[in-house]
């Protein structure tokens, strides 16, 4: 059977052609592309405004829902708000920091790099796994 990666790869696509992997072997030709395909198929692209919004239902769900929730739940609701407004604060100061190297010739401040330690210590301190089991409810 010879199909494209974007076939190769979707679950759903295969189930629909009833096409196995199990016992079979696969060759892909030109497998250098193959990041290129999953990165499509599979990434997304956010922007502040996106992240900014995503945060600001999560603020309305805790707001409406604040007497019904469990503290470990709030816990989790305000990680997620956390990490929305580190991320929106890293991609404006990443948007700035291009147009100054576009302006000048790429001098860096010492307080960027400080900002960007706190924002991966943020980040880092969020547990994906029990974020993602507490939140299947949402």
């Amino acid at each position: 059977v010879v199909l494209p990666y974007s076939m190769l790869v979707s679950k759903a696509t295969r189930d629909s052609l009833q096409l196995s992997l199990k016992n079979n072997v696969v060759i892909i030709d030109e497998a250098h592309n193959l990041s290129e395909v999953m990165t499509s198929m599979f990434g997304a692209t956010l922007s502040p405004a996106i992240v900014k919004a995503a945060n600001e239902q999560l603020q309305a769900y805790v707001q409406k829902y604040l007497q019904r929730l469990g503290s470990r739940n709030l816990h989790y609701l305000r990680q997620l708000a956390t990490i929305c407004q580190t991320i929106v604060k890293y991609m404006r100061q990443t948007s700035k920091k291009e147009k100054k190297k576009k302006k000048t010739s790429g001098s860096s401040s010492r307080s960027g790099r400080n900002d960007t330690k706190q924002q991966q210590a943020v980040l880092g301190s969020a547990n994906p796994s029990k974020l993602q089991s507490s939140t299947e409810w949402l």
